[in-house]
């Protein structure tokens, strides 16, 4: 029996429960842990730079991104940024791809004064998750998962 036009193959709905539950961790996460915990959990770790990624190591992490964002868009709670970048970071390292987490931040436009703060994930030079419309951020912090740094994946 052929599968109604418009369904998921397993391997795609597999992937949105995943992202779904990662979602979930990572907002409960946030609210009971500092970052650094939650980064030391994951294998983060400070780094400066983005290797370059094989064109099958990103589709892979394209798959991952699609996912997260397909998933975060629906969530009943909110699903920021931040939430959104842990929770790619963490399905990325379950499947030993490689991804950087960033931080930048920029000044908010308009009359308000302050800072606005931004988190988003690349794998080499590709932008997955959350990647900047604009070159307003400035980068403040970068973290590497562990294949970047030959730590074993659990």
């Amino acid at each position: 029996m052929s599968r109604p036009s418009g369904w998921l193959d397993t391997s795609r709905s597999a992937a949105l429960l995943e992202a779904l539950a990662w979602l979930c961790v990572m907002r409960v996460a946030m609210a009971c842990w500092p970052f650094r915990r939650i980064a030391s959990r994951l294998g983060l770790t400070r780094a400066c730079t983005d290797d370059a990624a094989s064109a099958a190591t990103l589709s892979a992490a394209r798959q991952v991104a699609w996912a997260v964002q397909a998933v975060a868009r629906r969530t009943p709670w909110p699903s920021k940024c931040l939430v959104q970048a842990l929770a790619g970071m963490a399905m990325l390292r379950r499947r030993q791809l490689p991804g950087t987490l960033y931080f930048g931040v920029r000044k908010q436009a308009g009359p308000h004064t302050g800072l606005d703060a931004h988190a988003w994930v690349c794998c080499g030079n590709a932008a997955l998750i959350g990647q900047p419309r604009d070159n307003e951020f400035v980068v403040v912090g970068v973290f590497r998962g562990p294949t970047h740094v030959g730590l074993p994946v659990p």
